[in-house]
C-alpha cells in the first residue's frame, strides 16, 4: 500500500490485539445483521432486509480488514484501504447505528448501536491518517 511521508508502521503485536478487537466488535455486528433476517420488527420487513444486507456486506468487509491486521497481511492494492473508501465505510456504519438505535427493542440493540458508533469513528480515524 502507499504510505504517506513520514508514516510510522505499527507493531505486528499491536496490529494484531486491535485486529482481534475489530473481529469481535464486527461478530456483534453480523449477528445484528442475522437478526433482521430471523425476526422482523415490523409487518413491512422491506427496509429491514435491505439495512440487514448493508450491515452483512460492511460486516464482511470489516472481517477482511481485521484478518489483514491479525495475521500482517500488507496489501499492496490501494483499493479498500484508500482514505475515501474508509471515510464512506465510515458513513455507513454511522447510518446503521441511528437506523439500529430507532428500531431499537432492548439493551443488546443499544450495544450494538454504540458498536457501530465505535466503529465508525475508529474508521473515521484511520482514514484521517491515511489521507495525511
Amino acid at each position: 500500500m502507499l504510505e504517506p511521508k513520514g508514516f510510522k508502521k505499527t507493531p505486528k503485536l499491536l496490529n494484531t490485539i486491535v485486529g482481534l478487537l475489530l473481529f469481535f466488535i464486527i461478530t456483534l455486528c453480523f449477528l445484528g445483521a442475522i437478526s433482521f433476517f430471523i425476526n422482523p420488527l415490523t409487518a413491512n420487513p422491506i427496509m429491514e432486509y435491505i439495512f440487514g444486507l448493508i450491515m452483512l456486506g460492511l460486516s464482511l468487509w470489516g472481517y477482511e480488514k481485521s484478518i489483514y491486521l491479525i495475521f500482517n497481511i500488507n496489501s499492496e492494492k490501494e483499493t479498500l484501504l484508500s482514505p475515501k473508501t474508509l471515510y464512506l465505510g465510515s458513513l455507513f456504519f454511522l447510518l446503521l447505528a441511528v437506523y439500529g438505535s430507532y428500531s431499537a427493542t432492548n439493551n443488546f440493540m443499544y450495544f450494538q448501536a454504540t458498536s457501530y458508533v465505535l466503529f465508525s469513528f475508529s474508521l473515521f480515524l484511520l482514514a484521517k491518517k491515511y489521507s495525511k
